[in-house]
């Protein structure tokens, strides 16, 4: 058996800022001990270091019982694990134990206590934290809903390049809430989330780029956009790629490749999508409708996100 030293969980994740998107990475190193990289400790191990007082232990074992790794799952030992390391001050820990009240795993749901390790937690930079007490502020969930604040926090979580953040403030700009509504400024954070694949965001500057709010007209772009969220699976951009096709705007007039795009769309109950599927029937031929059936059939997702809250695209009336 080799011998091999803790991090402590600071170190472990040294100065870094964790946002949505890199929590699992920096669990994954608190499950690698030093010098063996390569070597994961076996179960007996960390709960042994663990109940040592070893809070990179702690939380490792918090999560091994909270995904059920090495372990049979149970939410109520997690929490304990993530208690214990959290109490040490941890910033991590006190974001993990938060989540578990916010969700009532292990732990009687609690919103005010969630605030409360959220707040803790953002309060020492996490971004992850931040922007989970941000949505806190502004759902009024644990807290008395202030928009302001909900911005605030937002605001702090996107000096990390927290995409979720970035898209979260954006759409505070968009409807003026906690800030002075400016379409220009939700433009700007939409597209910086955009990049990281946040798929609302780029649903929303498909949207942006289509009704000339906040950027220039420009339906190339639109389509650009629409065709990134859609292939991550949001049917409200599936919808609103078809009608551009539909339309001819932004790429020529294809209605073989709307009605594979309308159809995924209504596959997920989009509404719209389902009454443009009886207009784009009397435009494609048996041939086309049976193509574009197929396509659909074979098309698969690159990844799923939350949902987009924007308008929606309007089919043509003819």
């Amino acid at each position: 058996m080799s011998q091999c030293a803790w991090f402590s969980v600071d170190e472990a994740i040294s100065d870094m800022r964790l946002n949505t998107f890199s929590l699992i990475t920096a669990s994954l190193i608190l499950l690698v001990a030093i010098p063996c990289v390569a070597e994961t400790p076996a179960p007996g191990e960390i709960r042994k270091a663990a109940e040592q007082g070893d809070s990179a232990a702690q939380f490792a074992l918090g999560l091994m019982y909270q995904d059920g790794y090495g372990v049979v799952q149970d939410f109520a030992e997690a929490a304990k694990w993530f208690r214990k390391v959290a109490e040490q001050g941890d910033a991590l820990a006190q974001y993990s134990i938060g989540g578990m009240y916010r969700e009532g795993q292990g732990v009687a749901r609690d919103d005010v206590e969630a605030v409360k390790w959220y707040r803790k937690a953002a309060e020492q930079g996490l971004s992850i934290a931040q922007y989970s007490l941000g949505r806190m502020y502004h759902d009024g969930q644990g807290v008395a809903r202030s928009y302001a604040e909900a911005a605030k926090w937002f605001r702090k979580a996107t000096e990390y390049g927290d995409a979720a953040a970035q898209y979260a403030l954006g759409v505070a700009y968009a409807k003026g809430q906690g800030v002075e509504r400016d379409d220009v400024e939700a433009v700007k954070w939409y597209r910086k989330a955009a990049a990281q694949g946040e798929v609302a965001a780029q649903f929303n500057l498909g949207v942006a780029y289509a009704t000339g709010e906040g950027a220039p007209r420009d339906d190339v772009e639109a389509m650009k956009w629409y065709r990134k969220a859609a292939e991550q699976g949001d049917a409200d951009a599936q919808f609103n790629l078809g009608v551009a096709y539909a339309n001819g705007q932004g790429a020529a007039r294809n209605y073989a490749n709307a009605y594979m795009w309308v159809s995924l769309a209504a596959g997920q109950n989009n509404e719209n999508a389902r009454h443009a599927l009886d207009y784009l029937e009397k435009k494609v031929t048996p041939q086309q409708r049976d193509e574009a059936q197929r396509m659909a059939r074979e098309w698969k997702p690159s990844i799923t996100r939350r949902s987009p809250v924007s308008q929606k695209g309007k089919f043509p009336n003819e």
